[in-house]
């Protein structure tokens, strides 16, 4: 049985880093999330498990001890191993302050 936990947080009216979002999902196998596109940052750690991670030029392959990040405006998809599914914990975010921050950090390719 796939299990997921979500909290969802109002944004203040202060938006210079807003947290919209935190959970965990122990998934199903081959279970899939997209083709998605948001409007917020979104980093995912990879608890447990396998998967794929996708987006409009690459695919990765991805295990326990691994994330990714979904940057404003990308399309992604992304799918759980059909033998050993991934459990994953993500935190989403936005705000005016929030790409000053993505830029400052060592995961931040661009």
């Amino acid at each position: 049985m796939e299990k997921a936990v979500t909290m969802n947080f109002t944004p203040p009216k202060n938006d210079q880093l807003c947290l919209l979002s935190v959970g965990r999902s122990d998934t199903l196998s081959s279970h899939k999330y997209g083709l998605a596109v948001r409007n917020y940052y979104l980093i995912h750690y990879i608890l447990a498990g396998l998967g794929t991670f996708q987006t409009e030029q690459m695919t990765y392959r991805l295990h326990a001890g691994q994330g990714f990040l979904i940057e404003p405006g990308q399309e992604t998809t992304y799918i759980a191993d059909k033998n050993t599914p991934w459990s994953y914990i993500w935190s989403g975010f936005a705000g005016s302050f929030a790409d000053q921050l993505m830029q400052q950090l060592p995961i931040y390719l661009n």
